[in-house]
């Protein structure tokens, strides 16, 4: 799974930083890793650890792709006459054509859910990126202008957003992937959507079939919690009543969200679903990601 990958990758990046001679964490801003990731706020009191000089933004960025520093100059344009348009069609427009979309360079009103959000830093202004629902599309959204615009949104929930497409260009580390890089023109605004209540049954019984019907929804679901032994590194599993049909939680970013929760227990959780995907080796099962909706 990509949790497990991001694990591997995030432990290498650590060590190959500071050398493979500890026996101690090692540990960036906000994460740690000795055999496995776990949130800097889990190291024991006066627990000693080697600490390294990585943005974990950055770290995130060499996860889904590589990331080339681009001009963010702010652009002018007319924020009221931005065509109000679906992220599908950004994306499947960008799937077909490429660097050579027809939004590039376009300013445009489109709904989306957060994935990951950058901190202001004294070098950098906030950002985020949008769930694209295509692996091989990375959708970035910077403030270029200081204004901290997006520094109010919050991962798994959708806004409303102003952007100029200022490019569109072939990821330098992973060329199967291209990124989408936009100004944001206004402050974005929580959308007020329809949150589906769901069974589990209803879930599994779809994606067992091989559908999609739950992708991008936000919905209201009562489910027992099966494993959280991973919830530190922000991983826990419900339980589908299908051995062919894993449901994931997942917040690498903020893992303290998942503290509540524990084996055996059933809860009521308003999910924003990620991703669903048949498994590459395994035909006939199937994975479902989902992160947990901010109010």
């Amino acid at each position: 799974m990509k949790f497990y990958t991001f694990s591997l990758i995030l432990i290498a990046i650590l060590i190959f930083s500071i050398g493979c001679n500890t026996e101690n964490p090692i540990c960036s801003t906000n994460f740690c890793a000795i055999g496995e990731v776990f949130p800097r706020s889990e190291l024991e009191a006066g627990q000693a650890f080697s600490e390294v000089d990585i943005d974990d933004s950055v770290i995130f960025a060499t996860l889904i792709g590589g990331v080339t520093p681009v001009d963010t100059t702010p652009v002018e344009t007319d924020v009221d006459k931005a065509p109000a348009v679906t992220l599908a069609n950004i994306v499947n427009d960008v799937a077909v054509n490429g660097i050579n979309s027809t939004y590039k360079e376009q300013t445009v009103t489109i709904t989306a859910a957060v994935n990951f959000t950058f901190d202001a830093t004294a070098t950098r202004n906030s950002g985020v990126t949008l769930y694209t629902h295509n692996e091989h599309i990375i959708f970035f959204v910077n403030d270029p202008d200081g204004a901290d615009d997006l520094a109010h949104l919050k991962n798994g929930t959708s806004y409303t957003f102003t952007l100029f497409i200022r490019d569109v260009a072939t990821s330098t580390s992973n060329p199967e992937n291209t990124n989408i890089w936009s100004n944001v023109e206004a402050r974005p605004t929580k959308v007020d959507i329809n949150v589906e209540t769901v069974s589990m049954a209803q879930i599994v019984s779809d994606v067992a079939g091989g559908g999609k019907r739950y992708l991008g929804k936000t919905i209201r679901i009562r489910a027992t919690v099966s494993f959280t032994l991973l919830k530190a590194s922000g991983l826990i599993s419900l339980a589908t009543g299908n051995a062919n049909v894993i449901f994931n939680i997942l917040d690498i970013q903020n893992p303290e969200k998942l503290n509540p929760y524990n084996d055996n227990v059933a809860y009521t959780f308003t999910l924003y679903i990620t991703e669903i995907s048949e498994v590459e080796d395994n035909p006939g099962e199937y994975d479902i990601s989902a992160q947990i909706a901010n109010d």
